[in-house]
């Protein structure tokens, strides 16, 4: 992490009041709670101390661990906390997803099972 970076720390009731403001923005619960749940993981991650170092570190780790929609998410997570913070210099960008169009299957359906073996 950045040595330098003694300004920017992630606390408790820093995600509260960004959960309230979601809230007070409609967002849904499901969503507040995914959001906050990114977050403190990543707080977990950098222990507290947020940069742009760390967040791309953050999200190698998700690329090996986790499928590309689920590393969006949690990403989208952060960057939209690192936005309420006026920390968007912190955002990572997501990942390109291939929609399942790209790929059609040769009988044209969306799954396709092998059923000779």
């Amino acid at each position: 992490m950045d040595a330098g970076n003694t300004e920017r720390q992630i606390t408790e009731e820093q995600i509260r009041r960004f959960a309230e403001n979601l809230k007070r923005q409609e967002y849904g619960a499901g969503t507040i709670e995914n959001y906050v749940r990114s977050i403190r993981a990543f707080s977990v991650w950098c222990q507290g101390l947020p940069d742009k170092a760390g967040v791309l570190a953050w999200k190698a780790h998700l690329i090996d661990c986790y499928a590309p929609a689920s590393v969006n998410a949690m990403l989208a997570g952060i960057n939209c906390f690192f936005k309420f913070q006026g920390w968007s210099d912190c955002a990572a960008k997501p990942l390109r997803l291939l929609s399942a169009a790209a790929f059609p299957s040769r009988n044209g359906s969306r799954a396709e099972t092998n059923t000779s073996a």
